[in-house]
This record gives C-alpha cells, sequence and structure tokens, in this order.
C-alpha cells in the first residue's frame, strides 16, 4: 500500500504549475482531416451494426 503525504506547499505548488498548449500543425490537419472523418463516421456505423448483429444473433439463438 502506497501512502502519500502532501503538505500545504506541494499542493499549492502543484496548483501553480503552467502547462503549455501545442497547437497543432494546419497542414496536417488538412491532409488528414478526411482520414478521420472516416474514422469517425465509419467506425460509429461499424460499432451500431456489430451490436444490432450481436442483439439479433442472441435474441435469435434464445427463442
Amino acid at each position: 500500500m502506497a501512502l502519500q503525504v502532501v503538505n500545504d506547499y506541494n499542493a499549492v505548488a502543484y496548483k501553480v504549475k503552467d502547462f503549455t498548449l501545442r497547437l497543432l500543425n494546419k497542414t496536417k490537419v488538412a491532409e488528414q482531416r478526411g482520414l478521420w472523418q472516416l474514422v469517425n463516421i465509419g467506425g460509429s456505423i461499424a460499432l451500431v451494426l456489430l451490436f444490432g448483429g450481436l442483439v439479433q444473433w442472441r435474441r435469435g439463438k434464445g427463442g
């Protein structure tokens, strides 16, 4: 079992830490836009069809 003790100084130092955001490469985004649209839409449709097929298979098998 791990025990972690945090004092007030460490808690405040952790909250103040800055995070730098990396900007996206615009040319790479433009090149890969179609691919990611296909992955998102096609993947969603494939999951719906897969789970729908599993439900239909289970219904036909049991009853």
